[in-house]
């Protein structure tokens, strides 16, 4: 299914919201030290301009950001709807509402489709 406000293609079964234990204003009130520590990670992984990445558990998008930056496309996935709300409301191009658990009963991700799985989750 395809979000047609942000284009996005969004899980047609999110979890719901009294299931999702995640708040992205706690997150970002409580976890901001996630993407100062996960920066160096993103160093790690050396993105290219011609790579496509999968980021699991992306959270909040703020190092999808930074790997949209430096490659050719970045589909960001977590399994919190509220999350990957902060990730698109951030610009996150291509967030998705998918358990990580469930990526083979993704085929569109888990095709290898991809040239590298980023997580600091």
């Amino acid at each position: 299914m395809v979000d047609t406000t942000t284009n996005a293609t969004t899980n047609p079964t999110p979890a719901p919201a009294s299931e999702d234990k995640w708040s992205s204003q706690m997150y970002s009130k409580h976890a901001s030290f996630v993407p100062a520590l996960g920066g160096p990670v993103v160093e790690l992984l050396a993105p290219q301009p011609h790579e496509r990445i999968l980021d699991l558990g992306a959270g909040d998008g703020v190092l999808t950001l930074d790997l949209e930056k430096q490659c050719q496309s970045v589909v960001a996935i977590d399994a919190s709807a509220d999350m990957i709300d902060a990730a698109r409301r951030n610009g996150c191009k291509d967030a998705q509402v998918v358990d990580g658990h469930d990526l083979v009963d993704h085929e569109e991700l888990a095709n290898g489709q991809f040239d590298a799985v980023f997580s600091s989750a």
